[in-house]
């Protein structure tokens, strides 16, 4: 789990951004994860505590997780699959979107109450909802809506385009050029030490652990989350509060993270105005689709080819 604080949004948005071609299908971007042992947490639970610490002062920036956009896109991929597969002479249900800030604040190590209840897992990502989708389904009706140049191709161009991949793009490159900027904290003078005292302090409770990679190995891939697992989780989060590891980490990566966005002003406008034109064009788009159904698509799909 602490390997995905680094990369979660990273990933959510270049997911969002290419795998979305099979929306109409259950949600595929991560495991589907039961979590019999312990009830879900009520709607408007508080993730917010300590936070930020773990890598999430990736989302005090307003370019690291344009959440709105992803999700108007998302509808109108959904919307001009359904206007062209209703073309064709087919129904289409559209796949939910889901909201990605439960488990994007969860990911914070310190969160007690995430850890009490998923242990190293993230919480389950869609699974009701989408175990709901009833879709048509048949070899014709697959080839409409996956065959080359099927209605799920032409709605992702539509609802995209050239914009979106350019904006993707530039996304991509600053994670990376985050990713480089801030070394791991483990791998310090500072950093190894505290691993060391964390290490020592599971010990002292009957944990042999090295590094707090190794129980997330452990545990993380597992399909149900275990009165193990929870205790497990539990003593490394009394041993990450006692040593200061995780809030050391974040502060030393809040600090070289700050530098970047000094070095990186330019890199930062350019990635604002392309995300701000890539969000006119799905406000334009939407309004053509609705006004104009599939014909929209084939203007603008034509018109760009």
């Amino acid at each position: 789990m602490r390997e995905r604080f680094a990369n979660y949004l990273s990933i959510v948005a270049l997911s969002l951004m290419s795998g979305l071609l099979f929306g109409a299908c259950a949600d595929e971007r991560r495991p589907v994860i039961a979590v019999p042992v312990v009830p879900s947490l009520p709607a408007g639970a508080d993730f917010q505590s300590q936070s930020p610490v773990g890598q999430e002062w990736r989302q005090q920036v307003s370019w690291g997780s344009p959440k709105e956009y992803y999700r108007q896109g998302f509808e109108l991929y959904q919307d001009a699959i359904g206007a062209c597969l209703l073309a064709k002479g087919f129904s289409f249900t559209r796949s939910p979107w889901y909201d990605d800030d439960r488990v994007a604040v969860v990911i914070n190590p310190l969160n007690e109450q995430a850890a009490a209840t998923y242990g190293y897992h993230l919480p389950p990502y869609g699974a009701e909802d989408s175990s709901k989708i009833q879709i048509e389904s048949g070899p014709e009706f697959d080839s409409a809506l996956s065959g080359v140049g099927g209605c799920g191709e032409q709605g992702f161009s539509f609802a995209y385009g050239a914009l979106a991949e350019q904006q993707s793009a530039t996304f991509d490159y600053i994670v990376q050029s985050v990713t480089n900027a801030v070394p791991l904290f483990d791998s310090t003078v500072d950093g190894a030490r505290l691993v060391q005292t964390w290490s020592r302090c599971m010990s002292k409770v009957g944990y042999e652990f090295v590094n707090p990679l190794e129980p997330d190995n452990k545990f993380d891939s597992a399909a149900v989350v275990s009165e193990e697992e929870l205790r497990t989780r539990k003593a490394d989060l009394d041993c990450d509060r006692e040593t200061g590891l995780t809030k050391s980490r974040s502060a030393f990566e809040q600090t070289l993270f700050d530098r970047w966005l000094d070095e990186n002003s330019e890199t930062v406008e350019e990635y604002e105005n392309q995300l701000a034109a890539a969000e006119r064009q799905v406000v334009e788009r939407s309004t053509a689709l609705r006004e104009d159904g599939a014909a929209a698509l084939a203007h603008v799909l034509g018109s760009a080819g």
